[in-house]
């Protein structure tokens, strides 16, 4: 059987590179909180993050965004040998939620771990301060633009923008707090780490 070329997007954080763990383990050393790892996409509640102030907690988390030990975060060793085997095969994108204002480390360590293999890298603006002026973006939207074929994220909301924007497989990644507790819309599949995502990949094509 003969394997159809697809139109990849990537996630980056805690699918290219493992942040959300080393950002709260930095963001609670920094600011003196008690963060823990489940809440890491929860709004602000004295629950989740010490404090109701959300502009408060979204202004130091893009405080600690700009700080060295974050803009310096390897990938995962498996997902660095995954891209270049799918870069042989399929034409992949960087569909990302951080802001444009963090493209530079974003390209930099595209630069150093997957040189050449993105043809395209989105920032859609997920993660911005209220008071921004830029645009924000669905990953869905993104992907049709792109012609996606597949998206891989580990979040359920975007998994679900690019169901409804049309994109017939999305591949929830990993086995986090965030992507565990909803259940699944059609065309969604589950793979906890980079060997499963090569054998969902694989399947895909091969349809």
């Amino acid at each position: 059987m003969s394997e159809r070329r697809l139109v990849m997007a990537f996630d980056c954080d805690d699918v290219l590179v493992p942040t959300a763990k080393d950002f709260i383990d930095g963001y609670n050393a920094t600011y003196n909180t008690n963060v823990k790892f489940e809440h890491f996409y929860e709004p602000a509640t004295v629950e989740t993050w010490g404090t109701d102030d959300d502009e408060l907690v979204r202004a130091q988390v893009d405080e600690y965004m700009r700080s060295n030990p974050y803009k310096q975060a390897p990938p995962y060793p498996e997902a660095v040998l995954a891209i270049q085997s799918f870069a042989k095969r399929h034409e992949l994108h960087l569909v990302t939620g951080r802001s444009h204002e963090r493209e530079p480390e974003t390209l930099e360590m595209l630069d150093r771990y997957f040189p050449g293999y993105f043809n395209t890298v989105v920032h859609t603006n997920h993660f911005v301060l209220l008071d921004s002026d830029l645009q924000r973006r669905s990953k869905g939207e993104v992907c049709t633009d792109l012609g996606a074929d597949v998206l891989i994220d580990d979040h359920i909301v975007h998994g679900q923008s690019a169901i409804e924007a049309g994109i017939q497989d999305v591949i929830i990644f990993g086995d986090y707090p965030w992507n565990a507790t909803r259940s699944l819309l059609k065309g969604m599949r589950r793979a906890r780490d980079w060997k499963s995502t090569l054998a969902e990949v694989n399947d895909i094509a091969g349809r």
